[in-house]
Protein backbone atom coordinates (compact mmCIF):
# COMPACT_ATOMS: atom_id res chain seq x y z
CA UNK A 1 0.00 0.00 0.00
CA UNK A 2 1.17 3.63 -0.64
CA UNK A 3 2.75 5.22 2.68
CA UNK A 4 3.13 8.82 2.99
CA UNK A 5 6.04 10.40 5.14
CA UNK A 6 3.95 13.00 7.93
CA UNK A 7 7.81 15.04 7.70
CA UNK A 8 8.57 15.40 4.13
CA UNK A 9 5.09 14.05 2.29
CA UNK A 10 7.24 11.54 0.56
CA UNK A 11 4.86 8.49 -1.06
CA UNK A 12 6.16 4.87 -1.01
CA UNK A 13 4.88 1.45 -1.01
CA UNK A 14 4.75 -0.83 1.71
CA UNK A 15 3.34 -4.57 1.82
CA UNK A 16 1.72 -4.14 5.28
CA UNK A 17 1.00 -7.68 5.41
CA UNK A 18 4.65 -8.46 6.20
CA UNK A 19 4.87 -5.96 9.09
CA UNK A 20 4.07 -7.47 12.64
CA UNK A 21 0.89 -7.41 14.65
CA UNK A 22 0.93 -4.02 16.67
CA UNK A 23 2.05 -0.43 15.89
CA UNK A 24 4.91 -0.44 13.86
CA UNK A 25 8.04 2.03 13.24
CA UNK A 26 8.83 2.58 9.48
CA UNK A 27 12.05 4.92 7.76
CA UNK A 28 11.17 7.41 5.06
CA UNK A 29 13.51 6.56 1.75
CA UNK A 30 13.74 10.22 1.35
CA UNK A 31 14.13 12.02 4.48
CA UNK A 32 15.39 8.83 6.44
CA UNK A 33 12.87 9.99 9.60
CA UNK A 34 11.19 7.26 10.93
CA UNK A 35 7.53 7.11 11.55
CA UNK A 36 4.89 5.21 13.20
CA UNK A 37 2.51 3.46 12.03
CA UNK A 38 -0.52 2.53 14.18
CA UNK A 39 -4.32 0.58 13.15
CA UNK A 40 -7.06 2.40 11.42
CA UNK A 41 -10.33 3.14 13.81
CA UNK A 42 -12.71 0.71 12.25
CA UNK A 43 -16.63 2.04 12.68
CA UNK A 44 -19.76 -0.21 12.07
CA UNK A 45 -22.73 1.46 10.88
CA UNK A 46 -25.10 -0.63 12.38
CA UNK A 47 -29.09 -1.43 13.36
CA UNK A 48 -31.13 -4.32 12.88
CA UNK A 49 -33.61 -2.18 10.72
CA UNK A 50 -34.13 -1.51 7.00
CA UNK A 51 -34.44 1.85 5.75
CA UNK A 52 -33.20 4.06 8.30
CA UNK A 53 -30.30 5.88 6.55
CA UNK A 54 -27.20 3.20 7.40
CA UNK A 55 -25.66 3.52 4.44
CA UNK A 56 -26.46 7.11 3.44
CA UNK A 57 -24.41 7.40 6.84
CA UNK A 58 -21.95 5.23 6.56
CA UNK A 59 -21.16 6.59 2.65
CA UNK A 60 -21.28 10.13 3.95
CA UNK A 61 -19.23 10.07 7.07
CA UNK A 62 -16.50 8.07 5.10
CA UNK A 63 -16.26 10.71 2.75
CA UNK A 64 -16.81 13.75 5.00
CA UNK A 65 -13.31 11.97 6.67
CA UNK A 66 -11.46 12.16 3.26
CA UNK A 67 -12.25 15.64 2.28
CA UNK A 68 -10.94 16.25 5.96
CA UNK A 69 -7.47 14.64 4.48
CA UNK A 70 -7.90 11.14 6.57
CA UNK A 71 -7.00 7.93 4.26
CA UNK A 72 -10.44 6.06 5.10
CA UNK A 73 -11.68 2.57 3.22
CA UNK A 74 -15.10 2.14 3.05
CA UNK A 75 -16.20 -1.56 3.31
CA UNK A 76 -19.74 -2.47 1.98
CA UNK A 77 -20.92 -5.71 3.75
CA UNK A 78 -24.39 -5.62 2.49
CA UNK A 79 -25.21 -7.63 -0.73
CA UNK A 80 -27.40 -4.72 -1.72
CA UNK A 81 -24.09 -2.84 -2.40
CA UNK A 82 -25.63 0.63 -2.63
CA UNK A 83 -21.87 2.42 -1.37
CA UNK A 84 -20.90 2.17 -5.17
CA UNK A 85 -24.02 3.63 -6.42
CA UNK A 86 -23.70 6.36 -4.20
CA UNK A 87 -20.50 7.37 -4.78
CA UNK A 88 -21.33 6.72 -8.84
CA UNK A 89 -18.98 4.13 -9.65
CA UNK A 90 -18.84 0.44 -10.74
CA UNK A 91 -16.31 -1.80 -9.36
CA UNK A 92 -15.38 -4.63 -11.21
CA UNK A 93 -14.55 -6.83 -7.69
CA UNK A 94 -14.82 -6.55 -4.22
CA UNK A 95 -15.22 -7.08 -0.45
CA UNK A 96 -16.06 -11.37 -1.45
CA UNK A 97 -12.92 -11.38 -4.11
CA UNK A 98 -10.56 -9.91 -1.36
CA UNK A 99 -12.07 -12.74 1.03
CA UNK A 100 -11.87 -15.71 -0.58
CA UNK A 101 -8.29 -14.64 -2.46
CA UNK A 102 -9.21 -14.45 -6.08
CA UNK A 103 -8.27 -10.99 -6.24
CA UNK A 104 -5.36 -8.72 -4.71
CA UNK A 105 -6.09 -6.07 -1.65
CA UNK A 106 -4.96 -3.20 -4.44
CA UNK A 107 -7.48 -4.56 -7.23
CA UNK A 108 -10.31 -4.99 -4.93
CA UNK A 109 -10.42 -1.85 -3.73
CA UNK A 110 -11.50 0.82 -5.62
CA UNK A 111 -9.81 4.55 -5.52
CA UNK A 112 -13.92 6.23 -5.31
CA UNK A 113 -12.57 9.99 -4.12
CA UNK A 114 -9.69 11.60 -2.81
CA UNK A 115 -8.32 10.00 0.41
CA UNK A 116 -11.47 7.31 -0.52
CA UNK A 117 -11.42 3.98 -1.05
CA UNK A 118 -14.06 1.38 -1.24
CA UNK A 119 -14.22 -2.29 -0.68
CA UNK A 120 -17.64 -3.04 -2.50
CA UNK A 121 -20.65 -5.45 -1.33
CA UNK A 122 -23.34 -7.04 -3.67
CA UNK A 123 -24.70 -10.23 -3.95
CA UNK A 124 -21.67 -11.93 -4.50
CA UNK A 125 -21.54 -11.23 -0.75
CA UNK A 126 -23.72 -14.55 -0.65
CA UNK A 127 -21.33 -16.95 -0.95
CA UNK A 128 -19.03 -14.71 1.38
CA UNK A 129 -21.94 -16.01 4.09
CA UNK A 130 -21.59 -19.78 2.78
CA UNK A 131 -17.78 -19.81 3.34
CA UNK A 132 -18.42 -18.76 6.59
CA UNK A 133 -20.80 -21.00 7.43
CA UNK A 134 -18.86 -23.58 6.25
CA UNK A 135 -15.21 -23.19 8.23
CA UNK A 136 -14.97 -25.48 11.23
CA UNK A 137 -13.95 -22.71 13.26
CA UNK A 138 -13.21 -19.09 14.07
CA UNK A 139 -16.08 -18.34 10.91
CA UNK A 140 -16.41 -14.70 13.02
CA UNK A 141 -12.84 -14.06 12.27
CA UNK A 142 -13.31 -14.40 8.76
CA UNK A 143 -13.51 -10.78 7.56
CA UNK A 144 -10.66 -9.64 10.10
CA UNK A 145 -8.52 -11.38 8.91
CA UNK A 146 -8.99 -9.62 5.20
CA UNK A 147 -9.21 -6.57 6.31
CA UNK A 148 -6.23 -6.81 9.24
CA UNK A 149 -3.45 -6.96 6.64
CA UNK A 150 -4.23 -3.53 4.53
CA UNK A 151 -5.97 -1.84 7.55
CA UNK A 152 -2.35 0.23 8.56
CA UNK A 153 -3.08 1.99 5.51
CA UNK A 154 -5.68 3.95 6.40
CA UNK A 155 -6.42 6.01 9.23
CA UNK A 156 -10.20 5.24 9.30
CA UNK A 157 -12.27 2.20 7.86
CA UNK A 158 -16.05 2.35 8.03
CA UNK A 159 -18.14 -0.51 7.25
CA UNK A 160 -21.52 -0.36 6.14
CA UNK A 161 -24.04 -3.23 6.73
CA UNK A 162 -27.26 -4.89 6.11
CA UNK A 163 -30.26 -4.89 8.08
CA UNK A 164 -29.96 -8.46 8.87
CA UNK A 165 -28.52 -10.13 11.81
CA UNK A 166 -26.24 -12.89 9.44
CA UNK A 167 -23.19 -14.45 9.81
CA UNK A 168 -21.06 -11.28 8.07
CA UNK A 169 -22.82 -8.67 10.58
CA UNK A 170 -21.49 -11.17 13.09
CA UNK A 171 -18.26 -10.81 11.45
CA UNK A 172 -18.51 -7.03 11.45
CA UNK A 173 -18.82 -7.14 15.02
CA UNK A 174 -15.72 -9.20 15.85
CA UNK A 175 -14.06 -6.67 13.44
CA UNK A 176 -15.26 -3.35 14.32
CA UNK A 177 -13.93 -1.24 17.33
CA UNK A 178 -16.64 1.13 17.78
CA UNK A 179 -20.30 1.09 16.78
CA UNK A 180 -22.41 4.26 15.30
CA UNK A 181 -26.57 3.33 15.07
CA UNK A 182 -28.51 5.60 12.84
CA UNK A 183 -31.68 5.61 14.04
CA UNK A 184 -34.82 6.88 11.92
CA UNK A 185 -37.12 9.05 14.21
CA UNK A 186 -40.12 6.99 14.43
CA UNK A 187 -41.83 4.74 17.32
CA UNK A 188 -40.65 1.02 15.06
CA UNK A 189 -36.90 2.06 14.86
CA UNK A 190 -37.31 3.05 18.80
CA UNK A 191 -38.26 -0.95 19.31
CA UNK A 192 -35.64 -2.07 16.84
CA UNK A 193 -33.06 -0.32 18.21
CA UNK A 194 -33.99 -1.77 22.36
CA UNK A 195 -33.94 -5.34 20.08
CA UNK A 196 -30.40 -4.58 18.62
CA UNK A 197 -28.58 -3.56 21.89
CA UNK A 198 -30.37 -6.74 23.19
CA UNK A 199 -28.63 -8.56 20.72
CA UNK A 200 -25.47 -6.49 20.41
CA UNK A 201 -24.89 -7.16 24.37
CA UNK A 202 -24.85 -10.24 24.28
CA UNK A 203 -22.31 -10.67 21.32
CA UNK A 204 -20.40 -8.37 23.49
CA UNK A 205 -19.71 -10.70 25.66
CA UNK A 206 -17.87 -12.19 23.48
CA UNK A 207 -16.60 -9.77 21.66
CA UNK A 208 -15.95 -7.03 24.85
CA UNK A 209 -13.65 -5.07 22.34
CA UNK A 210 -16.43 -3.66 20.29
CA UNK A 211 -17.78 -0.45 22.04
CA UNK A 212 -21.07 0.92 21.03
CA UNK A 213 -20.17 5.36 20.52
CA UNK A 214 -22.79 6.44 18.75
CA UNK A 215 -26.84 6.86 18.36
CA UNK A 216 -27.22 9.09 15.05
CA UNK A 217 -31.02 10.29 15.03
CA UNK A 218 -31.93 10.47 11.23
CA UNK A 219 -34.47 12.42 9.07
CA UNK A 220 -35.16 14.92 11.96
CA UNK A 221 -38.32 16.88 10.74
CA UNK A 222 -38.76 20.34 12.60
CA UNK A 223 -42.49 20.65 12.03
CA UNK A 224 -43.21 16.96 13.45
CA UNK A 225 -43.73 16.84 16.93
CA UNK A 226 -43.51 13.38 16.68
CA UNK A 227 -40.03 13.10 16.03
CA UNK A 228 -39.28 15.80 18.49
CA UNK A 229 -40.90 13.54 21.53
CA UNK A 230 -39.06 10.65 20.02
CA UNK A 231 -35.83 12.78 20.31
CA UNK A 232 -36.18 13.91 24.00
CA UNK A 233 -37.40 10.42 24.57
CA UNK A 234 -33.89 8.97 23.20
CA UNK A 235 -31.87 12.47 25.07
CA UNK A 236 -33.45 10.82 28.22
CA UNK A 237 -32.49 7.37 28.16
CA UNK A 238 -29.51 7.55 25.74
CA UNK A 239 -27.79 11.23 25.90
CA UNK A 240 -24.27 10.18 26.57
CA UNK A 241 -24.44 8.50 22.79
CA UNK A 242 -26.61 10.88 21.51
CA UNK A 243 -25.13 13.01 18.06
CA UNK A 244 -26.66 15.90 16.47
CA UNK A 245 -29.48 14.43 14.55
CA UNK A 246 -29.51 14.68 10.78
CA UNK A 247 -32.36 16.41 9.76
CA UNK A 248 -34.45 15.45 6.47
CA UNK A 249 -33.46 16.96 3.30
CA UNK A 250 -34.55 15.90 -0.03
CA UNK A 251 -31.22 16.31 -1.18
CA UNK A 252 -29.84 13.35 0.10
CA UNK A 253 -32.06 11.40 -2.02
CA UNK A 254 -31.56 12.85 -5.14
CA UNK A 255 -27.73 13.29 -4.90
CA UNK A 256 -27.24 9.44 -5.54
CA UNK A 257 -29.35 9.75 -9.30
CA UNK A 258 -25.70 11.78 -10.02
CA UNK A 259 -23.20 9.66 -8.25
CA UNK A 260 -22.29 12.42 -6.01
CA UNK A 261 -22.25 13.08 -2.12
CA UNK A 262 -24.34 15.54 -0.68
CA UNK A 263 -20.90 17.59 0.05
CA UNK A 264 -21.02 17.30 -3.91
CA UNK A 265 -24.88 17.67 -4.60
CA UNK A 266 -25.54 20.46 -2.09
CA UNK A 267 -22.81 21.68 -0.32
CA UNK A 268 -24.93 24.65 1.10
CA UNK A 269 -27.69 22.35 2.30
CA UNK A 270 -28.17 22.17 5.93
CA UNK A 271 -27.57 18.21 6.17
CA UNK A 272 -24.35 18.96 5.06
CA UNK A 273 -23.78 21.04 8.35
CA UNK A 274 -25.40 18.03 10.27
CA UNK A 275 -22.95 15.62 8.58
CA UNK A 276 -20.12 17.97 9.46
CA UNK A 277 -21.53 18.12 12.75
CA UNK A 278 -21.07 14.03 13.38
CA UNK A 279 -17.50 14.18 11.57
CA UNK A 280 -16.56 16.54 15.03
CA UNK A 281 -18.24 13.86 17.12
CA UNK A 282 -16.20 11.26 15.82
CA UNK A 283 -13.08 12.84 15.56
CA UNK A 284 -13.08 14.82 18.80
CA UNK A 285 -15.98 12.58 21.48
CA UNK A 286 -14.48 11.96 24.63
CA UNK A 287 -13.77 8.22 25.85
CA UNK A 288 -17.53 7.24 27.05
Amino acid sequence: MEIICPSCRTRQQVDTALLPPGPATLPCKRCGKQFSLGSARSIAVMISKGGVGKTTTAVHLAAGLALNNYKTLLVDCDTQGQAAFMLGIRPNDGLADLILGDTPPDKAMLKARDNLWLLSGGKSLAKIKRHITRKDYAGENTLAEALRPIERAFQFIILDTSPSWDSLTVNVLFYAQELLAPISLEVMSIQGLAEFLRNFAALRKHNPGVTLKYLLPMHLSKPSKNSQAILESLEKFYGKYLCTPIRYSPKLAEAPAYGMTVYEYAGSDNVVKDFRELLKDVLHKDEL
